[in-house]
C-alpha cells in the first residue's frame, strides 16, 4: 500500500531557532515520561522518541504508548558493530552510534572494548562523548555451535572442547559394572534406592578392596573422568591412591555441616553459632523493650529490633522485668517486684533492715511510762530523768493527760520538780528529734538530701513535710508593634501615612501556677522612631501607644526599621508562698518591638516585540525575595521578557512547562535602569504560545 501523503507543502527548507526539536513529541526527560498517557495525545507507529536520562532512542511499534513492550530501543535489534582502529570525533550527527575499539589501548579507550556515542547534557551548551557500554549492543549470535564461525563468542573453542567429551548412557536399571565398561559413567534415572539415587552419575572403578571386581561408584562430574588425585593426607600421612580406583577416606561429607543428623560448624571466633545449639542453651535474650511500640531492640535507642521466638526469655535492662514471646506480643512472665515506698512496691530490704536497728536503738534507750492520777512526791535525786503520765483532774499545776519529767529545781539546788514535756514515752523529750536524720526520698515538702539535727522541733519538721515554702518564677515585661506593611517594597516606592500601635505587656510574677502580680511596673513613656528612611520619624512623647506614621520612603536597596520602645516603672516585691519576701522587685526599664520594611530591586517579566529592551515599560512589576520564580507568557511571535537585580547571580536553569531545560537557547544582557543594575533573559527567537509556565531557578 502507498504512503499517505501530506498536507502541507513547503518551498524551502525551515531554519529552527530554538535549542529543540520542532516536533515536542521527539524528547522525553525520563521512562516514566515516554510511558506516561499524557505524554503523547496524538501518536503513530513508527514515531521515534529520544530518553534524555537513558541515552537511547525507541520506535512505537505497537499502539498503546503506555505498555514498555510497545516501544523498541532503536539499534536493539540484530546487526553488525562496526571495528574502527580510530574513533571518529563525538558529535550530535553520531549520537547512538557503537564502534568496537581495535586499536591501542589507551589512557582513555580500551582494545576490544564498545563505546556509544551519548549527549552530556550536564554542559551549556551541549557536548558529546565517548562512553565505555558493557555489552555489544546487537550482536549477532549463532542459532547452533560451529566449528568454523567467527562469532565472538568462540564457538569454535567450545566446539572443540565438547568434542573431547564422551557421550552419557542414561539406564533406569544400572548395568553389572565390569572390566569390560571400566571407566565408563552414566547416568541413573529410575526410582532411587538405597544404592543408587535418580539423577545422580556413576563411574565404573575397580573395588580396591576386592581387586578384580569392579563396582559404580558416585561421581561428581557430569561427563568426564572423575578428577585424579595424586596425593592425600590421611591423619597426617600421605597417600597416593589409584587414580582408576575408588579412595575410602572417612571424611563428613559437606552436606552434612550444619545440617539435622550432621555436624555443628564453627564461626569465625572458632565458636558454634547459637542458631545450631539447643534453645536452652541460649534461651535469655537481653535487650530494651520499648513501651511505645511493645518491641525489644538491642540499644537503649530503640534502633536494632530482636525479633521474638518462643521458648526464649527475655530480659529488659532498663527495668528489669521479664518476659516471653506469646506470637503476637512481648508479655510480662510474672508480676515483678518493683521497689518503692509506696502501697504497691516492696520496701528496699536495706533500707528495712536500717528503720529496725534505729528502732532497736530507740526502744533501748526509752523507759517505760508511768501514768499517776496523784503525781508521785517528794522527789530525790534518784527520780532525774524520770518521765511519767499525768491522768487526774486537771489543776493549777499539772493537766489531765500531759507527761511530766523530774529534773532539778533551776531555782533551788538539791531540790527536784516535775517539768512538762511533749513526748509521749520519753527520749529527749519536749517534741523534738532524738536522732540526727537525712531523707532518703522525696517526702511531701521535704527533698531527698535534706537532713535534720538532733533536737529539731516535731512543729517545723511537720511544717517542711506539709507546708513547703513555694517560690514564684516570673516573665519579664515586653511589647508588641502593630503597623499594616508589607515585608517588601520596590526602591523609591512611597509606604502612605497610616497609624502604628504600641503595646505594653507587664509580665507576670506567678506562684504555684497562678498570676501572683504583674512583673514590672505601670508604663510611663510611649515612643517610636525609624532608621533607614529617607526622612526619619521618630515621637517620643506619646503617654499612650497610638501613632500616626507619616509617608515613608527609601531611594536604595536596604531596610527601614520601625522600633517602638515602653518605659516602665519599678515592679512590685515577690512573696514566696509563706508571705516572705522572694528576691527583689523588678527595676524601672524599657521594653522594646520593632517591624523591619525591606527594599529590593523588583522582579520584571512580560513580553517584547523586540529582540531587546532598554527599559521595563508595559512589564509586570514582582516584588519579592530572591528565589525560583514561575511566571506564565502570552506570545504572538513575540519575545519573552524575565529581568532581576543582577547582584543575584546568574540563572542555572530555564524549564519549561514540560520541565524540559531550555537556557542553551536563552540570551542573558546587563541593563541599567534608575541607577540600578539588571539582568534580562530574553530568548533567542521569538515565539507564539498562551499562557506558557517558565520557571526560572539560579
Amino acid at each position: 500500500m502507498a504512503r499517505t501523503p501530506g498536507t502541507l507543502s513547503l518551498g524551502s527548507n525551515i531554519e529552527p531557532k530554538m535549542a529543540a526539536p520542532l516536533d515536542g513529541r521527539e524528547v522525553v526527560n525520563s521512562k516514566a515520561d515516554l510511558l506516561a498517557s499524557t505524554s503523547f495525545p496524538y501518536f503513530y507507529e513508527g514515531m521515534t522518541v529520544y530518553v534524555k536520562s537513558e541515552h537511547k532512542s525507541y520506535t512505537l511499534i505497537g499502539s498503546d504508548t503506555t505498555v514498555e513492550a510497545n516501544w523498541q530501543e532503536v539499534g536493539s535489534g540484530a546487526g553488525q558493530t562496526i571495528q574502527v582502529d580510530t574513533l571518529p570525533a563525538a558529535s550530535a550527527d553520531n549520537v547512538g552510534t557503537i564502534y568496537q575499539y581495535v586499536g591501542e589501548t589507551t589512557a582513555t579507550l580500551t582494545n576490544g572494548y564498545y563505546y556509544k556515542c551519548v549527549e552530556d547534557t550536564t554542559a551549556s551548551p551541549s557536548t558529546y562523548e565517548w562512553d565505555n557500554i558493557p555489552v555489544q549492543d546487537g550482536i549477532t549470535v549463532d542459532s547452533a555451535i560451529d566449528d568454523t564461525s567467527a562469532n565472538p563468542v568462540e564457538n569454535q573453542a567450545i566446539a572443540a572442547a565438547l568434542d573431547e567429551k564422551q557421550d552419557i548412557i542414561q539406564y533406569d536399571v544400572m548395568p553389572v559394572a565390569s572390566a569390560s565398561i571400566h571407566g565408563q559413567i552414566v547416568q541413573f534415572i529410575g526410582l532411587t534406592t538405597a544404592t543408587y539415587q535418580n539423577g545422580y552419575y556413576y563411574k565404573c572403578v575397580e573395588d580396591i578392596d576386592n581387586p578384580g571386581t569392579y563396582i559404580w561408584q558416585k561421581c561428581k562430574v557430569q561427563d568426564g573422568d572423575v578428577n585424579t588425585i595424586e596425593t592425600i593426607q590421611l591423619n597426617g600421612t600421605a597417600v597416593t591412591p589409584d587414580a582408576n580406583k575408588a579412595v575410602n577416606i572417612l571424611a563428613i561429607p559437606m552436606a552434612q555441616k550444619g545440617a539435622s543428623e550432621g555436624v555443628a560448624e564453627l564461626d569465625a571466633n572458632g565458636k558454634v553459632p547459637s542458631s545450631q545449639l539447643p534453645s536452652y542453651v541460649d534461651d535469655v535474650v537481653e535487650g530494651y523493650l520499648n513501651p511505645a511500640d511493645g518491641k525489644f531492640y538491642e540499644e537503649d535507642t530503640y534502633t536494632t529490633e530482636i525479633d521474638g521466638e518462643t521458648g526464649k526469655i527475655y530480659i529488659d535492662l532498663s527495668t528489669e522485668k521479664t518476659y516471653r514471646w506469646s506470637g503476637t506480643v512481648f508479655a510480662e512472665i510474672s508480676e515483678s517486684l518493683a521497689l518503692g515506698e509506696t502501697s504497691s512496691t516492696a520496701y528496699a530490704g536495706n533500707k528495712g533492715k536500717q528503720n529496725a536497728d534505729d528502732i532497736a536503738d530507740l526502744k533501748t534507750d526509752k523507759q517505760d511510762v508511768l501514768q499517776f492520777s496523784t503525781m508521785p512526791t517528794p522527789l530525790t535525786v534518784d527520780d532525774v530523768g524520770r518521765i511519767v503520765q499525768y491522768t487526774g483532774t486537771t489543776t493549777t499545776a499539772y493537766t489531765s493527760g500531759y507527761f511530766y519529767e523530774c529534773i532539778e529545781d533551776p531555782e533551788s539546788a538539791g531540790a527536784y520538780i516535775w517539768t512538762a514535756k511533749n513526748v509521749q514515752d520519753g527520749g529527749s523529750g519536749g517534741g523534738e528529734l532524738g536522732i540526727n536524720i537525712t531523707a532518703a526520698i522525696d517526702v511531701g515538702g521535704i527533698d531527698a538530701g535534706t537532713s535534720y539535727s538532733q533536737g529539731t522541733s516535731y512543729d517545723t519538721l511537720w511544717n517542711d513535710l506539709l507546708n513547703p515554702t513555694l517560690y514564684p518564677t516570673f516573665t519579664a515585661p515586653s511589647a508588641s508593634l502593630a503597623y499594616s506593611a508589607n515585608t517588601y517594597y520596590a526602591v523609591g516606592a512611597t509606604i502612605a501615612s497610616k497609624a502604628a500601635t504600641l503595646t505594653y505587656n507587664a509580665g507576670a510574677i506567678t506562684l504555684n501556677g497562678t498570676k501572683q502580680n504583674d512583673r514590672g511596673g505601670a508604663a510611663t513613656n510611649f515612643a517610636i522612631a525609624t532608621t533607614g528612611a529617607d526622612t526619619e520619624y521618630s515621637d517620643s512623647s506619646a503617654s499612650s501607644g497610638s501613632f500616626t506614621v507619616p509617608a515613608l520612603t527609601r531611594a536604595t536597596k536596604g531596610t527601614i526599621v520601625m522600633t517602638g520602645t515602653v518605659d516602665y516603672a519599678a515592679g512590685p516585691q515577690p512573696l514566696d508562698s509563706k508571705g516572705g519576701n522572694y528576691g527583689s522587685p523588678l527595676a524601672a526599664g524599657t521594653a522594646t518591638a520593632s517591624k523591619t520594611l525591606t527594599f529590593i530591586q523588583p522582579y520584571y517579566y512580560g513580553v517584547s516585540n523586540n529582540s531587546a529592551i532598554s527599559d521595563f515599560t508595559g512589564l509586570t512589576e514582582n516584588v519579592t525575595a530572591k528565589g525560583q520564580k514561575t511566571f506564565n507568557f502570552t506570545t504572538s511571535n513575540q519575545y519573552m521578557v524575565f529581568a532581576y537585580d543582577s547582584s543575584y547571580g546568574t540563572l542555572s536553569s530555564i524549564l519549561d512547562s514540560n520541565g524540559f531545560e531550555t537556557i542553551s537557547g536563552w540570551n542573558r544582557t546587563t541593563l541599567t535602569v534608575n541607577g540600578f543594575n539588571y539582568y534580562v533573559y530574553m530568548p533567542k527567537a521569538p515565539t507564539t504560545d498562551t499562557a506558557a509556565a517558565f520557571t526560572f531557578k539560579y
